[in-house]
């Protein structure tokens, strides 16, 4: 987390984080997703950053700051496991 942090601070578009419940996905308790947010309150049709095998939220690191110019919200979101 520490390491997404640093590199999600060369961003200069605000952005927030947060926890979405996806429910019991292995084992006994709930899961969550960590999903790094910008523009949440924007009207238009959303963009959902969904990233491949072995990679985080942080992989779209290069594209936010331009694709958040868009006035649209984005979920990037880090996939289980």
């Amino acid at each position: 987390r520490s390491v997404e942090e640093r590199i999600l601070s060369f961003l200069r578009t605000p952005y927030s984080g947060m926890y979405v419940p996806v429910g019991r996905v292995a084992g006994d308790t709930d899961s969550q997703l960590w999903t790094v947010v910008f523009n949440k309150e924007a009207k238009r049709t959303p963009l959902v950053l969904v990233h491949g095998f072995a990679s985080g939220s942080a992989l779209w690191c290069l594209n936010l700051d331009h694709l958040a110019k868009d006035e649209r919200p984005i979920y990037a979101l880090d996939l289980l496991g």
